[in-house]
């Protein structure tokens, strides 16, 4: 006999690109088990067939941000992407069995127990790296991460 528990999945993620991928072709094979997703995420990024996407942010206003001011994308895209979020989150913790936060910096420090009971994080990438690469405020977000987390470890 083969037991099969079908869960409902929050999946949290403004990534793009290269791991925008692999989160893609992991709610495919999540979802081919029987679960059903939602995924919370920026206008750009697609979703599975089937699968619920949300997205929290002005899609003109990111496309524009993305494309002419990066800089300025950092404090929009993500920051107030993950604010948004975590709100979302809190209204509606009950509905969800896991929820899934991919790359949540640098809020994971203040999401509260509950949440965390039933999350499971993925970070990724050096931000030192990040730090030489990018310039104006996405620099100083950056730097910002380093020190909040050499100061919690």
């Amino acid at each position: 006999m083969k037991w099969v528990i079908e869960m409902k999945i929050l999946t949290v993620s403004p990534s793009r690109f290269g791991i925008g991928g692999v989160i893609y072709n992991l709610i495919k094979q999540i979802q081919g088990k029987g679960h059903q997703i939602t995924y919370y995420t920026i206008s750009n990024n697609p979703a599975p067939n089937g699968c619920e996407k949300m997205v929290p942010l002005d899609e003109k206003l990111t496309k524009k941000l993305q494309d002419d001011h990066p800089s300025l994308y950092t404090p929009y895209g993500i920051i107030y992407f993950w604010i948004k979020s975590y709100n979302y989150i809190r209204k509606n913790l009950e509905e969800y069995d896991v929820i899934w936060l991919h790359n949540p910096h640098p809020l994971p420090s203040i999401i509260n127990r509950e949440i965390l009971s039933i999350s499971v994080i993925t970070l990724h990438g050096p931000l030192v790296a990040k730090v030489e690469f990018h310039s104006g405020l996405s620099k100083y977000y950056y730097q910002f991460l380093i020190n909040l987390i050499s100061r919690e470890t």
